[in-house]
């Protein structure tokens, strides 16, 4: 069973196809939803903000980014390329560690 990653406002639970918004904080939206919320303004004006589902204050601009849900297989290939591979392996984590703490979410979260 493949799992369907979800805009976190809870008024839209939208699924996720092509963009979305991510925070630092595990949470992601839809693009809609952070134009709605600001975070996509915040990410356009370097301004500060909150993430809109847990209210953690997001000051740094890499706190809130766009991301392709389906990157292409040359930015699969060079997306990491260079890096050392300790780097590489925390980042696989964090994204592992954001992917678990989703699907937990899912389950506490009642359907729309």
């Amino acid at each position: 069973m493949e799992f369907i990653l979800r805009c976190n406002a809870l008024k839209c639970r939208k699924e996720l196809k092509d963009h979305a918004v991510v925070t630092t904080c595990s949470h992601v939206f839809c693009i809609e939803c952070a134009n709605q919320s600001q975070l996509s303004t915040s990410l356009r004006e370097n301004r500060r903000t909150t993430c809109p589902a847990c209210d953690m204050h997001l000051p740094n601009p890499d706190d809130v980014v766009v991301t392709n849900l389906n990157p292409s297989e040359d930015y699969k290939t060079s997306v990491l390329s260079g890096l050392n591979p300790s780097v590489i392996m925390e980042c696989a984590g964090r994204a592992l560690s954001f992917w678990a703490y989703q699907t937990t979410q899912e389950m506490f979260v009642p359907e729309v």
